[in-house]
């Protein structure tokens, strides 16, 4: 089953018609506004494997351990639940899906650096980060990253250490396409690895 919510969703039509043409992917379920990707997905119980949300904002957004992560409007919020993995794994894929990501920011002109253990920083300041978690159903793989949002406009020490795809490019993402070509990369970097370690 393949579904969109609120009007608003209309901009994430081309996502949409991806993942109803993957074999990697499900359902896309767009939020206007969540707690976090991550936690919606875990409560919501009739998410199946494959699912990606994504949300115009989240009000709790959670990076690793403790960490909160800021998540306003016009940046790139999603999670998705893949398959599970061996924890002995985890590190693998963590790395992996962070050059994924890497790559993806790369066919926009932008060179990120991982910086450990979850984080990706362009000229040392931080544009994104992800946080994986295990559930009863697979991994809760969330991704966050600061896209057309002002990291200026961001709180505290965050709006001198952030940075984002527009302040680098001087013009704003289609953040649509930029999901299509994330989940690309996820799907290359997840059958990877399953080729690599069965």
């Amino acid at each position: 089953m393949h579904s969109i919510e609120s009007a608003k969703a209309v901009r994430w039509e081309g996502s949409k018609s991806h993942i109803e043409s993957s074999d990697a992917w499900t359902k896309l379920v767009f939020k206007e506004k969540v707690d976090s990707t991550n936690s919606f997905i875990r409560r919501e119980a009739g998410l199946k494997q494959g699912v990606v949300v994504v949300a115009e904002t989240q009000t709790r957004g959670r990076g690793k351990g403790d960490h909160s992560w800021v998540s306003p409007k016009d940046g790139l919020w999603f999670s998705a639940l893949i398959d599970a993995w061996p924890r002995r794994l985890h590190q693998n894929l963590y790395v992996g899906v962070l050059k994924g990501i890497r790559r993806a920011l790369r066919s926009y002109g932008v060179t990120a650096e991982i910086s450990r253990p979850n984080d990706l920083v362009v000229r040392r300041k931080k544009i994104g980060g992800i946080l994986l978690e295990e559930d009863s159903r697979g991994i809760i793989m969330g991704a966050g990253l600061n896209v057309n949002n002002d990291p200026h406009q961001l709180p505290g020490e965050l709006s001198r250490d952030s940075t984002s795809l527009r302040q680098l490019k001087e013009h704003k993402v289609n953040l649509d396409k930029l999901l299509r070509t994330i989940l690309t990369e996820i799907e290359g970097v997840t059958f990877d690895l399953n080729r690599d370690y069965q």
